[in-house]
């Protein structure tokens, strides 16, 4: 099988349906779009917004990412969840009890717990290696025994 080959323009005009019926007819086709128009002033201007990554909150100097300790708090308790076996609403219910609250102020459902989960795996390497982390290990070794 051949490689696939990309161009990237930057368009000067409008692009017409002459040239995407042309540009197909070469055998190419699209496979990304990107829009963008002039502001009128600085008032019409809005950065893009980027959702925070879990365990993590915008620092007092507005400029960096610092983690955010009662959302770690929330990971390492889903975490200790998934390795003693519990289900995802049991989580949910244990963060309930413990009075934690989803970033949109609702209760933990098992669907919040279960999207989650891929930023729990993307984290887990920092929280595995968290004192917090090895000393509840510990516990749950002793627990088990």
């Amino acid at each position: 099988m051949g490689k696939s080959e990309r161009v990237r323009e930057v368009l000067t005009s409008p692009l017409t349906a002459s040239e995407l019926e042309r540009r197909a007819a070469e055998g190419w086709h699209p496979v990304a779009v990107e829009w963008e128009r002039m502001v009128e002033s600085a008032e019409d201007w809005r950065p893009p917004v980027q959702e925070v990554p879990y365990g993590l909150r915008v620092a007092a100097d507005h400029k960096h990412l610092e983690e955010d300790p009662e959302e770690i708090e929330i990971m390492l308790g889903i975490l200790e969840g998934i390795v003693e076996d519990r289900s995802m609403s049991r989580i949910a219910d244990e963060l309930n009890k413990r009075g934690f609250r989803m970033r949109t102020d609702e209760a933990w459902t098992q669907s919040g717990v279960f999207e989650l989960l891929p930023r729990l795996i993307d984290s887990s390497p920092r929280l595995f290696k968290r004192d917090e982390w090895i000393e509840r290990r510990r516990k749950l070794r002793h627990a088990a025994v």
